[in-house]
């Protein structure tokens, strides 16, 4: 109790203060927001939309020249309908494009440098701002009180934690980051059998009200935690996020952590597009926060289903309009019965990979090599077209990549490292291709397991 008080009006406070950020009452306007009916939301969406395509005629160079081709202005958008009159966006357009696409009234120290992670081509490098953070953080916020509990409660975030280290400081300021805010984590690369004991130890010391993280994760600590053993459990809501949240998944989740569990969706281009609430039935989108459309494909329309075009309403520093995000999703007509008029997301179809399974009992997530990648800096060495790992057995992974050149044995080396400190019987053989083809389905799988998981881990 004394924590989550000390998280409420202490730590997420004092991150604002520190960050320059307005979550908390950007907060307050969302918990009102999501009770505006349909016609409300729309005009809030619409005064958004022209305001952020008058900064970009202005200041993004990308958007002036297309706008001014195109004879675009706010003028034009009267109804919010009227968006489908500028183009869509592509990843292409995005990394050919570069830094035209930001925009050039913000100051660059002021600017938050990331990058996707690459698991359905090259990766996109991304700029955001404080505003942008506010309101991504906040919706979350928000989901928190769909699940019926309060940021202060204790949470456990089963994620993948950094594999190159950390300078010192900038580590230290995590911790103490993570430890106002009252949330405690589990690295999602190191989840196996003969750490299990910890886990519980960590659990029934913390007793969260929320274990959120990657979905294949989550259900791998629950196949633990069945096979080792009850804890104190007080725990409110599962959340799961980064994959397709199965019915055999959640059937399990409620099963062993006896709560309700909740799906969420975003992509790092603009975040927190969507999330589930206490009553199930459908994923609401922040209509707050983004515009979402699905485009009117010949082989989709049919079905109601099409690929998802997102617009970030908010990222002024790399604004993001009608962006098509490689993702297939369908909606459903019908209001949730909550009373929110918040548009449903019937399902989504996103990025696949298999987990990783060694003999040792580890299980490790696909994610593992996109945070590999980036923090190795392989992207900066490397114009990376496309990569897919395919484990063939038990102890032999091979790492095939689409790049502009030979691969250096510097960075084999740097690569197998990290990779043996996780895995340390499997052997690596890394090959460059012209092209890595996709799936039969037509989805393109980023990792991908040939072996036989039985006898391996748990199963």
């Amino acid at each position: 109790m004394i924590k989550k008080i000390i998280a409420r009006n202490i730590g997420y406070p004092l991150y604002d203060i520190i960050t320059g950020c307005r979550t908390l009452r950007i907060l307050k306007f969302l918990n009102e927001s999501q009770w505006w009916s349909s016609e409300k939301i729309k005009e809030f969406q619409l005064l958004k939309l022209k305001k952020l395509i008058d900064h970009c005629y202005k200041n993004v160079p990308f958007y002036h020249d297309l706008f001014k081709k195109i004879g675009i202005t706010s003028d034009n958008i009267k109804k919010i309908e009227d968006i489908d009159k500028i183009p869509i966006l592509t990843k292409k357009v995005v990394r050919n494009q570069g830094f035209r696409m930001i925009s050039n009234i913000h100051d660059k120290k002021s600017l938050i440098y990331s990058s996707t992670g690459g698991t359905t081509g090259a990766p996109l490098n991304l700029v955001k701002d404080n505003h942008t953070k506010s309101w991504v953080w906040a919706l979350f916020y928000r989901f928190f009180n769909w699940m019926d509990f309060d940021f202060g409660d204790p949470r456990v975030i089963i994620w993948g934690q950094k594999i190159v280290p950390k300078k010192i400081k900038r580590q230290i300021q995590e911790n103490i980051n993570n430890w106002l805010k009252n949330d405690y984590f589990i690295n999602a690369f190191n989840i196996s059998n003969n750490r299990m004991s910890d886990y519980i130890e960590k659990i029934n010391k913390i007793k969260p009200i929320n274990i959120h993280g990657y979905c294949t994760s989550v259900y791998n600590f629950a196949l633990l935690i069945e096979k080792y053993g009850i804890f104190n459990n007080r725990i409110k809501a599962i959340s799961t996020t980064a994959e397709v949240l199965q019915q055999f998944h959640r059937k399990k989740f409620e099963e062993v952590f006896g709560c309700k569990v909740f799906n969420q969706y975003g992509c790092g281009e603009t975040n927190s597009i969507a999330f589930e609430c206490n009553v199930h039935q459908g994923l609401h989108i922040n209509s707050e926060h983004v515009i979402f459309e699905l485009s009117k494909d010949k082989n989709n329309i049919n079905n109601g289903s099409g690929q998802v075009i997102i617009t970030d309403l908010d990222n002024y520093a790399m604004p993001f309009l009608r962006y098509q995000n490689g993702d297939i999703s369908t909606l459903d007509k019908k209001l949730c019965s909550c009373g929110r008029e918040l548009p449903l997301i019937k399902s989504i179809k996103g990025r696949q990979g298999d987990t990783i399974y060694s003999s040792d009992g580890t299980a490790l997530h696909p994610e593992f090599f996109t945070h590999l990648l980036k923090e190795s800096g392989f992207y900066d060495n490397y114009n990376v077209v496309k990569y897919q790992v395919v484990q063939e057995s038990i102890n032999k992974l091979i790492w095939n990549f689409v790049i502009d050149k030979k691969l250096k044995i510097r960075d084999k080396k740097i690569l197998m490292r990290y990779i043996k400190e996780y895995l340390p019987k499997m052997q690596v053989e890394f090959n460059i291709h012209d092209r890595i083809p996709n799936e039969k389905s037509g989805k393109f799988k980023y990792v991908k397991s040939k072996i036989n998981k039985k006898g391996f881990f748990l199963i």
